[in-house]
């Protein structure tokens, strides 16, 4: 039996699924907030451009910085992760134009993250990458975009999932909720903007 979650996320609906009575120690379901338009009022998620030159949190989430920051895949940080708990980290931008409300273009999905690991902010080969790092790339033309992070609870220590068959036009709410029951909250997010440079 499974409980359904949903609350508005963005333009779109988040599903999350929690399988009752199977859910690891101290997981319970996670409904986001009727009003949740920005990852900026969850709980504080560091993150960190290879160059070290920038770092996204709380304290400036949503402020605009050069794309080239993040050409490559940032360092994640989370200090509030359980060492005896494991993540999900979903990246995306729901401002891609020609997309319908609910879709984003999807960025980047690495699973099975270990507490431990994010404490530290070493996310690399030892976890399961869903799907490739993909760098912020907003055409000319359409503004500044948010490029949006969120660290999702698993409710198993090792789940498997499927990357998406593409990223434009990437129905978030649908592919949480064909998950079956893999996640049970979101933790924290975060979330920077970035727009076109010649």
């Amino acid at each position: 039996m499974y409980l359904a979650i949903v609350a508005p996320l963005w333009a779109g609906v988040l599903l999350l699924f929690c399988p009752i009575g199977v859910l690891s120690a101290g997981c319970t379901p996670y409904a986001l907030p009727e009003d949740f338009k920005s990852a900026c009022d969850v709980r504080n998620l560091q993150v960190i451009s290879a160059s070290g030159n920038t770092i996204v949190d709380n304290a400036n989430c949503n402020e605009l910085f050069s794309k080239s920051e993040f050409s490559t895949s940032p360092s994640v940080q989370f200090d509030g992760a359980d060492p005896e708990k494991t993540y999900t980290l979903i990246m995306v931008d729901p401002d891609a134009p020609n997309h319908s409300e609910g879709q984003y273009w999807l960025h980047w999905i690495v699973a099975n993250i270990k507490g431990a690991d994010l404490r530290s902010g070493n996310i690399g080969s030892s976890h399961t990458v869903v799907t490739s790092y993909h760098p912020p790339g907003p055409p000319k033309g359409t503004g500044p975009h948010r490029y949006v992070f969120l660290l999702l609870e698993q409710a198993k220590s090792k789940v498997s999932m499927e990357s998406p068959d593409k990223r434009p036009r990437f129905n978030l709410a649908t592919y949480l909720s064909i998950q079956e029951g893999k996640f049970c909250r979101l933790v924290a997010g975060a979330q920077f903007r970035a727009q076109y440079e010649a």
